[in-house]
């Protein structure tokens, strides 16, 4: 893995709590969220259809600040796996087929 898939996953771990509840409350507000003005300029309507202040946002915004822990714990186990279980399961994968068929 290179620098970036190193570091990157790693900065919430340097910010405090209050400055990602700060930054998601003025990202995500329906009517003035920083987001929302980008997606109006683009798709029109009153309000943005990104609202941090409700449920699903809630469960958004709590899933995005879990994601550094769970990148730890399985890049961590994958770093670990041994060399030759990797080249037998590259050995092993079957041809990509096509999502579609062609008519025939």
């Amino acid at each position: 893995m290179g620098l970036l898939t190193d570091v990157v996953p790693l900065v919430p771990f340097l910010l405090p709590p209050s400055a990602g509840a700060i930054g998601w409350s003025l990202l995500g507000p329906e009517r003035s969220g920083y987001l929302n003005q980008l997606l109006r300029l683009g798709l029109g309507g009153a309000q943005g259809p990104i609202d941090v202040h409700s449920w699903y946002g809630l469960i958004f915004v709590c899933t995005t600040c879990q994601v550094p822990y769970v990148f730890m714990i399985v890049s961590a186990g994958l770093r670990n796996t041994d060399a030759s279980q990797r080249r037998t399961t590259s050995c092993s994968q079957r041809p990509m087929r096509p999502a579609t068929r062609s008519p025939s």
